[in-house]
Order: C-alpha cells, then structure tokens, then sequence
C-alpha cells in the first residue's frame, strides 16, 4: 500500500519543490521508502532520485530504477515527474523500490494497492517466458500489462490504483480498481499542468491551485450525508477517477487526448439454483476471498466488531490458519464503550470463546480523546463526514499500528451486497408485490414487523405505493425536514436511494451511494496509521455472484443476509449469526453531543455558521442547543455541520 503522483507539465519546467511537497504530504501512506522519476523529454532516459527517506541499500542495486541521487528541492524537471511512497507488504527488500521499470525501462509505474492473486498470475507469465527479479506484486503487474495492455486488468483480483508510462507509445495510463477501493484524483491547474494523486491535499502543495468549493456536492453532503458519490469532489475541479475505470492521455498533446473509460463494468448473471447450492458456493467464495487476503510478508490482523460481517471473516480466518497449523494466533481489535446501548463487548467475548487460536485488543473511545483527535482525522479524511463513528474507526487502527501490524481485514461491502441496510425492506416487499406472491408478502410484512420494530414496515410499504409527487406530499406533512431548518441554498432536490428492485438499490449502494464513501473513510483511517486494510466481501467473484441471486435468498421474514447466516452457521455462535441490530464501530455521539463534548460540539457548528457564507443558516445554532439541552431529538445534520465548517476552515475552501 503506498501514496503515489505526477506532474504533466503542459506549457514550460516545474520546480521539484511540487512534487517533493506531493509526496510528502502523503509519507503515512508509504513509511518504508520514497523515490522519483523525471522525465525532461520522452526521448532520452529520465532521472531517477530518491531522498532521505530512501532506504540506502536502494541506490546500491543493479537496476534499471535503483535511484541514483537524491532529489534537489531547488532543481527543476521538464514535462512529466512521478512520485511514490512505498508500505512494504510483499518482498520488504529494496527490490521493491518504486517507481518500476520495465527491464527495457519503456515502462514505467507508480503503484498503489495489492494484487491478492499475483503468485498465480506470476507463475503464468514465467511458463511464457516472463523472467522475474523480484518478489513483488508490482513487477507483476508491469509485465502483465507489458504483454497483454490493458485485457490485464481483468485478470488481477485486487485493490489498485496506479499511474503508467509507457514510453514505446508516448502515453500515459491511470488505473483504478473495480470498486474504488483505492483511491486516485486528478486535476487541471490554471491550463499550466495536469496533477494526479492518492489523496486531495497533495494538490494543496501546487502554488496555483486553489481549494474552491463545489456547491452541489457539498448540499448533497449537508442535505443527505453522501459523499463520494459523482465524479466531481467536494473541491470544485478536483475530480475521482472511480472504480472500475481507466484514464488515457498522449504524453505530448495530455489534454486534447485525454479519455477515460471503463475497463470494468459490474455485471451479473442470475442465480438459477437452490438455495443450498447458493449456501454452498456463497461459502466456498467468501472462504477464499479471505485466505486471499492472508497473504502477505508480515503480519496481519482483523477487525471485529462483534457484528455479522467481521465476526464471520474472523471466524473463517481462524479457520483457515488451523487448517494450515498456523501457531501465532490471530489478532483483533475492536472498538468498545461505557454506553451498554451500542457496547458489542459480549458479542466479542461469544465469538473469542468460540474460537481458541484469537487474541483480543480492545479500545475505547472518548468524548475527550475524540476533541484532540478531530482536526488530524479531519484532514486525513481530506472531506467532511457525517459521523463520530469514523472516530471509533481511527481508534481501531491507532491500536493496531501500537501493535505494530500492517495488514488488517475488514467486513465493508455486505451491508451493501446482502442488504443490510432497512432501504432493502421497501423495494424487496414491491418486488413481491409486483410479482403477486401475496402469501411471502404477508410473511414478510410480519416478520419484518417482529424483527425489525423501528422502522415501521406496513406504513412505510403502504406510502411507497403511492404516486411519487403525492408521496412527497405526504413525506413533508409526517414529518417536517430538520435539514430545511438548518440549510440556506439548496441547489437541488435529490432521491438517492428511489431504486426499482433490490438489485437496482444494491448496484447503486456499491457504485455510489454508500460504499464508495465507506471505503474512502477506511483507506483514509488505515492510511493515516500506515496500515492495509483489505475488504474479503468486495472480492469481485463474490461481487457478481451475490448480485445475481434472488432478493429472498438475502431477506427473509424479515431478516438481512440470509445466505451469510446460513453459510457460517457452523463457523458463529448462535446469538451473533441471529443478531437482528447493526452497530459497528459505533459511539455515543448523542451522549457526548449532549454532555462531555456539548461546548465543543456548539462552537465547532457556531464556526461552521461563519465559514459557511450562507450555505448554513444562523438558525442552525439555536436548532443545535436545543437537540444539546434534549429539547428536540437528536439529528445526524448536527454532526455533518460540523465536520463541514471544520473542513472548510483546515483546507481554507473559498465558497
């Protein structure tokens, strides 16, 4: 995992001091080594340099880009420079180092992410004749893509963004992983250069670019709390390349030429069989993807909550490393609290005393440890967001790095595949509406009834029937809209999560809506501690085969994740596989929001008010004490102000 940029320049020399700050700014990201390369044309052989946090040993060795010297802040580079930071995984050595050449150098790549799957990829390129001289996902990847271009892609199980320079064809190649679990951004600045990155404030480093506010994507923030969503960020011409997609430019000409396409687009073929066959093949996936994501060259951890999702990843991981009579026992770490409403403590202690081969790390987080916190996670984050629960997070991983492991699993992308969420319930029970099995219908009225009380199934079933612009109607005479108290300018109405079916509202949370946002809080949070976080249920076999079986055999009588209970039955103690709440990594936000962080809380929306030039209504203060003094229910836009304003004021947004 590591932190990676370059600089197009289009009309003239950048200093080097752009691209030192670059990768500086992003040295969490890739503790173990830094280098660069500079290309002052597309003819001649470019310069490669590292620094002082190039390890020595990387100058000595016989390579096409072992550094030569080390970079000088004051010198200048000619039409392109590369940048990256390196989080050794796989082969610690220096052979590692990045940017690769290619044996011929013709190719060059600046890497970020893991290729799961590499040895097997490996071992096809050698029997074609591929020599290899390191052990390294990377290297892999610049042959693969040497012999097969871009059909390599579809090849690699992984999570990945990388930046290549193929010199043969003048061309420039940004690539980002199926579903975005790695992140990449890209701007133009002042129509002087093209600048790319793994994370939005290396931008900050280049003297010309401004941070200036996108006004429709921070109302869908403020409004509905997504983020991540569209193309466009929350800083106006800053753009995401998303999941799944590739950028190509002409090294001379990068912004006449410059395209960007899909190299993936999530497909899916409808499940025909029984639901044992589902169960079964659902197992066998999901057991792979994990031991996938064992592998590595140091150790690993895993995160457990004590819900569903992690609690089944570690209970196949001990599993697997039984079977391979692995000793060291597998770590986890988990975030607790004082609260016994979200406390998961007996559900991690079930699942520890089920399993004998797990060492537990537990941490809990405070109101007071949140308050010093808030300002690094802020800008980690590079962007606002919606809820402390982020923090309990940062405090997992915080953990883990004192215990000195890189590499960690976690459960992202269930909720969104098996739903998970209660926006499921609605268009499952139309779906059996609309295929008139009005039997199933009952059932599931009624068991979403029992299991699920709060969310209120036949009124909200009964109102999502009715024509849209009356449902509107009715939505805003049940209940007034707190975010219309408290916004000024609202540039447009939105309806994320209106879907046709269930498989409709699922593409939609994977691509877009949802997950998206999660994976860039947690790529952000494991980051920030130089720690990999890889996800087993965005494994993209996994992916396409949940989303092609039928919407009952993941809701039924009102009950989320059916086919995961079903398959790790055997795996999970009963009261954690029945579990009917979702908690996570939680906190007592509105304890805290009420008590030990209330003057924190108020003075953070009172500077949010003042930075927000109109975008917040004075109003929204007056609204914040009373949900403080428990005068009014507790609202999530309370946190989202915020995290907004303190954003705004840390990168100094214009708006």
């Amino acid at each position: 995992m590591c932190g990676i940029a370059a600089l197009i320049s289009l009309n003239g020399i950048r200093n080097l001091k752009d691209i030192i700050e670059m990768s500086s700014k992003v040295a969490h990201r890739g503790p173990d080594d830094e280098g660069f390369v500079l290309f002052s044309n597309f003819e001649k052989a470019p310069e490669i340099l590292g620094s002082s946090a190039t390890p020595e040993d990387a100058f000595r060795l016989p390579l096409p880009y072992s550094p030569k010297e080390k970079i000088n802040p004051s010198a200048c580079f000619g039409r392109l420079a590369l940048s990256h930071r390196r989080l050794s995984i796989f082969d610690l050595s220096s052979f590692g180092h990045q940017p690769m050449a290619s044996p011929c150098s013709s190719l060059w790549i600046a890497y970020n992410g893991e290729i799961y799957n590499f040895p097997e990829l490996k071992k096809e390129l050698v029997k074609e004749g591929v020599s290899f001289r390191t052990g390294t996902d990377t290297e892999v990847l610049l042959q693969g893509y040497k012999r097969y271009g871009a059909s390599f892609f579809h090849k690699l199980n992984g999570m990945f963004a990388f930046l290549l320079v193929d010199l043969n064809q003048k061309k420039l190649v940004a690539v980002r992983d199926r579903f975005g679990v790695k992140p990449l951004y890209y701007t133009l600045i002042e129509d002087k250069f093209l600048a790319f990155a793994s994370e939005i404030k290396q931008f900050s480093s280049l003297s010309p670019w401004k941070a200036k506010l996108n006004h429709e994507r921070a109302y869908d923030f403020l409004k509905s709390g997504i983020i991540d969503h569209e193309k466009e960020t929350l800083f106006k011409n800053v753009f995401e390349l998303r999941g799944g997609e590739f950028l190509t430019c002409d090294l001379n000409f990068p912004l006449e030429t410059l395209q960007i396409k899909p190299w993936y687009t999530l497909s899916f073929t409808p499940f025909l069989g029984s639901f044992k066959e589902a169960v079964s093949q659902y197992k066998s996936l999901l057991q792979e993807a994990v031991s996938l994501r064992m592998r590595a060259d140091v150790g690993f951890g895993s995160c457990l909550s004590g819900g569903l999702d992690s609690s089944s990843i570690v209970s196949l991981a001990s599993l697997i490393l039984e079977r391979e009579q692995q000793k060291k026992p597998q770590a986890t770490f988990s975030a607790i609290s004082e609260d016994p409403l979200i406390d998961e403590s007996p559900y991690i202690s079930t699942l520890l005393e089920s399993h004998q081969n797990i060492k537990s790390h537990l941490t809990l987080p405070t109101a007071l440890d949140l308050k010093n916190n808030f300002d690094a996670i802020v800008w980690h984050q590079d962007l606002p967001f919606g809820s402390s629960s982020i923090y309990a997070q940062w405090k997992v991983f915080s953990l883990v790095k004192d215990k000195k492991i890189k590499v960690m699993l976690d459960g992202q992308g269930a909720d969104e595949l098996l739903c998970g969420y209660y926006e499921f319930y609605i268009p499952f029970l139309k779906e059996l509406l609309k295929k008139k099995k009005f039997l199933f219908l009952g059932s599931e009225l009624i068991g979403c009834k029992k299991n699920n009380p709060l969310i209120k199934p036949f009124r909200r079933f009964f109102q999502s029937l009715l024509p849209e612009n009356f449902e509107n109607s009715l939505r805003t005479r049940l209940k007034n809209s707190k975010e219309d108290l408290w916004l000024g300018k609202q540039p447009h109405q939105n309806n994320f999560f209106s879907s046709k079916d269930v498989a409709d509202l699922s593409y939609k949370m994977v691509n877009a809506i949802n997950l998206p946002m999660l994976l860039r809080f947690e790529d952000r949070n494991s980051m920030a501690h130089s720690i990999e976080s890889r996800t087993p249920f965005l494994d993209y076999r996994l992916v396409e085969f949940t989303l092609g079986l039928p919407s009952h055999f993941k809701i039924s009588l009102g009950e989320t994740k059916s086919i995961l209970r079903e398959a790790l039955k055997e795996n999970l103690p009963p009261i954690i596989k029945n579990r009917k709440d979702k908690i996570s990594f939680s906190t007592s936000e509105k304890n805290w929001f009420q008590k030990e962080a209330k003057h924190f809380f108020l003075n953070k929306i009172e500077e949010s008010i003042s930075v927000s030039n109109g975008l917040i209504k004075p109003e929204a203060l007056i609204e914040a004490k009373k949900m403080a003094e428990g005068a009014q229910t507790y609202s999530p836009i309370a946190f989202r102000t915020l995290s907004f304003g303190s954003w705004v004021k840390q990168f100094k947004v214009v708006i």
